[in-house]
């Protein structure tokens, strides 16, 4: 890639979306998880590889997440830090975790289901 003065760099500034792509197998009876992050600044929506969502100090924030699971459980357990959160019930399309922290930091987050489990940063910026 060229940047506007034509010096090449393999970095690319946009918004975007990180959007997991779920694939079931045949066969396969493993919980599948899709994850939708907004990008919105230059650092992007990756920690280690891991999806990280950037939320302020003390606001309320959604995450869109989706869990099938050919099993057939019908809840998702949201973890931060260790700690078990919420259970959520799973339904056919997207569910929306609302919730806000009152200390900054990078939190690790999971959703869990049928002991498959999904890792996920929270970038809690002070406000």
């Amino acid at each position: 890639m060229k940047d506007n003065n034509g010096i090449i760099t393999d970095t690319v500034y946009s918004n975007l979306i990180y959007f997991d792509v779920p694939v079931i197998e045949s066969g396969n009876n493993t919980p599948v998880f899709g994850f939708r992050v907004d990008i919105d600044s230059v650092d992007g929506p990756l920690i280690n590889t891991i999806p990280a969502v950037n939320v302020n100090q003390y606001d309320v924030f959604n995450i869109n997440y989706y869990v099938y699971d050919p099993n057939q459980s019908r809840s998702v357990n949201f973890y931060s830090e260790g700690n078990l959160i919420g259970n959520y019930e799973l339904t056919d399309s997207f569910i929306q975790l609302v919730y806000k922290y009152n200390k900054e930091g990078i939190k690790n987050c999971s959703f869990v289901c049928n002991n498959q489990t999904y890792n996920f940063y929270i970038n809690v910026e002070p406000s």
